[in-house]
């Protein structure tokens, strides 16, 4: 009997434990049972005015109102146009979009583009290798001109030499053969230094100086130094029609620079100087 009651006595507490959790649970879905009945007490007091207020506002609205049946159908028809209006106007934006969207998704303009794009490429090259070249050549020329310095230079240290060496060995000989008037021919003589055309296209040709070649005439010797500085004058000549063609080619490349980017023409002659140094470099 001890041993039953010993095993019955934590059964009934749990049991008492279990009670008083449904008892406690009890009372608070009543306590909540209550504040929604009181809540919706109150929420049908509110609709009860509310509709007591309405009901108030129509039966004023109908003893107030002056309008007529005909300015009632009147309103409905404007109604009704500006809502065809609307889808009107709503269509034309759908389309406008489809439209868009046609293009945007057009495979012949995007292929058009690309051979826009392929052309641009083809001119910038084609540019890029047109000043490259005018470089090298302006090099070339300023070379050229470096050697012909010398040249020139040579010819005038010979006939001085002849001068002294024939009025030392018959002074009366010379003083017969050199009455002749000495004839000097001005030659154009471009500097290594190129400078930039102005934006008018109008260079300072004129402006260049001049490297006087003195022709001695009456001797066998001065015959022959003749026909040594000839074929020098008329290299001149092609040198300097050559470096005009070249400037001239210069300025019609900054030119089209110019109106393709925007930019100043002495900006432009630096940025071809710094390419040409580079492409020097690599």
């Amino acid at each position: 009997m001890q041993k039953s009651m010993n095993q019955m006595i934590p059964l009934a507490n749990q049991l008492n434990g279990l009670n008083n959790k449904l008892v406690s649970q009890i009372t608070c879905e009543q306590k909540s049972h209550a504040d929604l009945n009181a809540k919706q007490l109150k929420e049908i007091e509110s609709l009860k005015s509310t509709v007591k207020s309405l009901e108030s506002i129509i039966s004023l609205m109908q003893k107030d109102s002056s309008l007529k049946d005909s300015d009632i159908i009147s309103l409905g028809t404007k109604i009704n146009e500006l809502e065809a209006e609307l889808e009107q106007a709503m269509q034309k934006v759908l389309l406008k979009n489809s439209d868009t969207n046609q293009l945007c998704s057009n495979p012949s303009l995007e292929i058009k583009a690309k051979e826009l794009e392929n052309e641009l490429e083809k001119v910038t090259q084609n540019s890029s290798f047109k000043d490259r070249l005018i470089f090298c050549l302006r090099s070339r020329v300023s070379n050229l001109e470096d050697e012909l310095d010398q040249i020139v230079s040579q010819p005038h240290q010979i006939i001085h030499d002849s001068k002294i060496g024939s009025a030392e060995a018959d002074p009366v000989s010379s003083s017969n053969d050199y009455k002749h008037d000495e004839v000097v021919e001005e030659i154009p003589h471009f500097p290594s230094h190129y400078s930039v055309c102005e934006p008018d296209g109008k260079g300072d040709y004129d402006s260049i100086p001049a490297v006087p070649v003195i022709a001695l005439g009456g001797n066998s010797n001065t015959l022959v130094n003749d026909q040594k500085i000839i074929p020098l004058i008329f290299f001149f000549i092609i040198l300097a029609f050559t470096t005009i063609e070249i400037k001239v080619m210069g300025f019609q490349s900054d030119t089209q620079k110019n109106q393709k980017t925007g930019l100043p023409p002495m900006k432009l002659y630096l940025m071809d100087m710094d390419e040409a140094t580079k492409h020097e470099s690599s």
